[in-house]
């Protein structure tokens, strides 16, 4: 998918890359599960892939915002929208994206009324130095290297899929050399399956568990996924970027 910014949902999640070093190169795929509702079929949940710009968004619809009068799912397109257009403008402005001013722009010209969202998470990557990921007041440093895999989604891959499945549904795609957009539909289709499951072990239940709440099995939702894996140049000459999406 191009810088176009097709989207799905609002900003709970929200992740910007910056590719400085010529050797490197990150390819990336999606893929989107939206919950099965006749009244809003694109679902709540938003993301965006700027190939050239080396850049990728995710963002995660709050339902209850619906019971205020306001679509979280149109909100949450328009913003991915206008980040994918912010990150263009940012890499013809100043030739490199800074993930707050990326954000900024993005809440100013996204026409909604809108008081609060659930979180936030911006990612700002400086190949060959580092990663620096900001989730509220938490922040880490961490290397990036040809071969890192990078994981975005939304509540519906991380409430129904914990650390361990995701890395082993990871290191099996890269033992079976399968691109982007495959893995991402792998996890989501996996995800899927957890949260139709009455049975299953997930990160959701457990939480609920500790919170006080007897709830069994996955949580059904928007599930998002996007895979963006770092390659050298040459060897990502030959592989596209494309959105994949269910029918």
């Amino acid at each position: 998918m191009d810088c176009s910014g097709s989207t799905r949902s609002i900003l709970s999640v929200q992740e910007t890359v910056s590719c400085t070093d010529s050797n490197l190169k990150m390819i990336s795929a999606a893929f989107y599960i939206p919950k099965n509702n006749p009244l809003k079929p694109l679902g709540d949940d938003a993301h965006f892939i700027c190939e050239l710009e080396q850049t990728i968004g995710v963002a995660d619809g709050v339902d209850g915002w619906d019971k205020k009068g306001i679509d979280a799912g149109i909100y949450a397109r328009n913003l991915m929208s206008n980040a994918a257009d912010s990150v263009r403008d940012e890499m013809k402005k100043y030739g490199v994206v800074i993930p707050k001013r990326v954000l900024t722009k993005a809440f100013l010209n996204t026409k909604a009324e809108v008081r609060c969202s659930k979180a936030s998470l911006t990612v700002h990557i400086n190949w060959g130095k580092y990663r620096t990921l900001r989730v509220s007041r938490r922040s880490c440093a961490c290397k990036v290297q040809e071969g890192d895999v990078i994981i975005a989604g939304t509540d519906g891959l991380f409430d129904n899929v914990d650390e361990k499945e995701l890395e082993t549904l990871v290191f099996m795609g890269l033992l079976e050399d399968i691109k982007p957009e495959v893995l991402a539909k792998k996890i989501a289709m996996f995800a899927h399956a957890q949260a139709k499951d009455p049975c299953a072990c997930t990160p959701f239940q457990r939480e609920s568990i500790r919170a006080g709440f007897q709830r069994s099995g996955g949580k059904y939702d928007d599930i998002t996924v996007v895979v963006a894996l770092i390659m050298s140049t040459s060897m990502a000459a030959w592989s596209p970027v494309w959105e994949a999406t269910p029918s």
